[in-house]
C-alpha cells in the first residue's frame, strides 16, 4: 500500500519496534483508548495554538504509515477507543483512508476525530454517519464570524 504520508521527525524504527514488542507496554486493555496525532497541518491559524509556535519543519508534518498500518496495529484489536488528532486529521486525504481502514477491519472500536470543522465535507459525514463516528468539533466562537476570523480562515471551504 502506497501512502501520500511525509516523514515526520519522530522516534526511529527501531525505538518503535522496542516499545511494541517490549512485553512491558503490553496489556489486556479492555477499554484501551489510543491517542494518534495524524498530523500537525491545520487550516486554521488559531491564536491559542501551539501550533503556530512550531518551526515550519513541523507545521506540516504527518504520521508515518509504518506507525498506522504497522507498528499499531498489534493495539487495534485490544483498544476500545481510537482518538484522531492533530493539526486537524480532515486536512490530510490518509486520514481519511486511515478512518475507512479502521471502520472496516476494527468495527469495535469507537473512533473519535478533533477537528475545527472546516474540512468537514459531505464525504466526511457519510462516514461519519455510517460508522457511528464521534466527531469533537471546536468552535472556540460565539458566532460564525468571529470563529471565521479567530481561525485566520479568509473564505470557508465547502
Amino acid at each position: 500500500m502506497t501512502s501520500k504520508i511525509k516523514n515526520e521527525p519522530s522516534m526511529s524504527e527501531c525505538e518503535l519496534k522496542d516499545i511494541m514488542t517490549n512485553p512491558l507496554y503490553h496489556s489486556t486493555m479492555e477499554d484501551g483508548f489510543l491517542r494518534i496525532r495524524i498530523t500537525h497541518k491545520c487550516n486554521s491559524k488559531c491564536r491559542f495554538c501551539e501550533r503556530e509556535t512550531r518551526d515550519d519543519k513541523w507545521k506540516n508534518a504527518t504520521q508515518k504509515h509504518e506507525v498506522l498500518y504497522d507498528y499499531c496495529k498489534p493495539l487495534y484489536t485490544q483498544i476500545k477507543t481510537l482518538l484522531l488528532t492533530g493539526g486537524d486529521p480532515l486536512c490530510i486525504d490518509e486520514s481519511f483512508t486511515f478512518c475507512k481502514y479502521i471502520c472496516t477491519n476494527y468495527p469495535h472500536i469507537n473512533l473519535m476525530l478533533e477537528t475545527n470543522g472546516i474540512a468537514f465535507t459531505k464525504k466526511w459525514q457519510e462516514l461519519a454517519a455510517d460508522n457511528l463516528i464521534r466527531v469533537h468539533i471546536s468552535l472556540n466562537a460565539s458566532n460564525e464570524e468571529t470563529f471565521f476570523k479567530d481561525a485566520g480562515v479568509v473564505t470557508k471551504e465547502e
